[in-house]
Order: C-alpha cells, then sequence, then structure tokens
C-alpha cells in the first residue's frame, strides 16, 4: 500500500495498463525523479489493515513471461542485485505455479547473465523448485519469524 501526497501521485501517476506490479513500477518511476525523494516510515507499527479473504486478486494471477517482461524493462533502472532477485523469487515462484519447466534454465541464466544474485536469492529459487508447497510455506513463515524476532526461536 502507497502512502503519498496527492501532488506527488499527479507528477507520478500510476500505469493503469499494468496488471500486476503497478505499485513497484511507480516507485521505480518515483524514484527516478530528482526532486522525489522517497523514504519509508521509521515506525514499526501497522498503517493500514488489508483483508483479503474471498477476492479475486491479480496478484494470484501467475504468468511468469509477463513478469519477466515487465522487470526487464526496469533492468536499467533497478540494480542488479534487486533485478537477480526479483527474477528469482517472484518470478520463479509464479513459473513454478504455472507448473513451466522450461523456467528453470532460463531464469537462472537470465539472473547471473543481467543480474547479481546473492545466496539467500539463490536459495529462494531452489527452495522454489525443489520443495513442496506446505514445506516452503513453514519455510517461509519460520524465516519470517526469525527476522521478526532477531533470530531463530
Amino acid at each position: 500500500m502507497l502512502f503519498a501526497p496527492t501532488e506527488l501521485f499527479r507528477l507520478v501517476s500510476m500505469d493503469e495498463t499494468l496488471h500486476k506490479y503497478a505499485d513497484i513500477d511507480w516507485l521505480i518511476r518515483a524514484d527516478q525523479r530528482p526532486e522525489v525523494q522517497l523514504m519509508m516510515p521509521a515506525l514499526r507499527k501497522p498503517l493500514a489493515i488489508w483483508q483479503q479473504q474471498g477476492m479475486d486478486r491479480m496478484s494470484k494471477q501467475h504468468d511468469w513471461r509477463q513478469s519477466c517482461q515487465w522487470i526487464s524493462g526496469h533492468r536499467k533502472t533497478v540494480t542488479a542485485r534487486a533485478y537477480a532477485g526479483f527474477l528469482l523469487t517472484w518470478v520463479s515462484f509464479n513459473a513454478r505455479s504455472q507448473g513451466d519447466l522450461s523456467a528453470i534454465p532460463f531464469l537462472l541464466k537470465e539472473a547471473f547473465q543481467h543480474g547479481r544474485p546473492s545466496l539467500v536469492e539463490l536459495a529462494v529459487y531452489a527452495a522454489v523448485w525443489c520443495l513442496p508447497l506446505h514445506t516452503r510455506q513453514r519455510w517461509s513463515a519460520w524465516m519470517t519469524n526469525c527476522q521478526q524476532s532477531g533470530g531463530p526461536q
């Protein structure tokens, strides 16, 4: 969820043609403007509560090729690590959800050829393709708990 002054949304409008990643796309384009300084709030409490049960959302539609095409269009405006990370996490998750095994070598090659993947992103990529969904969900919950509490529990 994005919070910004109305004037900023007028200056940098959302791309309504995008079916996914409109928020990330907006942040990338806003950050490219020299007069705009983006920052995250220092507060660690929720600014909004999002109820998503029973909703058919665009983010639940998995089209890994579309996701790959979108990030490729931003390759020069994001860091090499961000580019590789997006491919190895979000795009690979979408490809796995679609059951498209042709994505395995393609995404790995693209991440190394045009990005700079970290060990964590490579581990996530391996988990996406090698672990069953319920195991990945438990692992993700454990990792999130570790990050929030400052270490393994």
